[in-house]
């Protein structure tokens, strides 16, 4: 039997109230994951059980911070939604708000270096934040932010200038 691991400084893991809800075009949204609570200790063993489609892989993915190839992830970093992107060889961040009407980019297509917006189907380039289509929409652009990998977390950078006023 193997000796009792210490947990010291709290939980590992704290989940409170965790959601994910798929919204559908045309379709009644799918909640995927409805208000999960938990806490998980270093060293506990914990199993995911359920059938499929219950939403076990969601729940791991959005736990674990695991983002698969070719889909984007909101996340907030002070106070502001970001949409982060897997393009495979690098990752890149936006705004999360088309200039449309605000669909949320994370949930769009991913082509190439391009998101979709899954409401009205803008097209953004990821890389310089420009609205590709509509055509007559150049002049309109999402904000970009750099990003960097270190030891498989990826950072992104915001303007000094909005950290220091969501701080004040």
């Amino acid at each position: 039997m193997a000796a009792p691991v210490e947990c010291s400084g709290g939980p590992l893991i704290v989940i409170r109230g965790l959601r994910k809800t798929y919204r559908l075009r045309g379709r009644a949204d799918v909640e995927a994951i409805g208000d999960i609570t938990c806490d998980v200790a270093r060293g506990e063993f914990v199993a995911l059980v359920g059938p499929s489609g219950c939403g076990k892989s969601t729940l791991l993915y959005m736990v674990g911070g695991f983002l698969p190839l070719r889909e984007g992830r909101k996340v907030h970093v002070a106070g502001r939604e970001i949409a982060v992107f897997n393009l495979g060889d690098r990752f890149l961040a936006t705004d999360n708000q088309c200039p449309h009407r605000g669909g949320p980019l994370c949930d769009g297509i991913v082509t190439g270096a391009s998101v979709v917006c899954p409401l009205h189907a803008w097209k953004v380039d990821l890389e310089t934040g420009a609205v590709a289509r509509p055509a007559s929409s150049k002049d309109i652009c999402v904000g970009t932010y750099p990003t960097r990998i270190e030891e498989g977390v990826v950072s992104v950078q915001l303007p000094l200038a909005e950290l220091s006023q969501e701080v004040a």
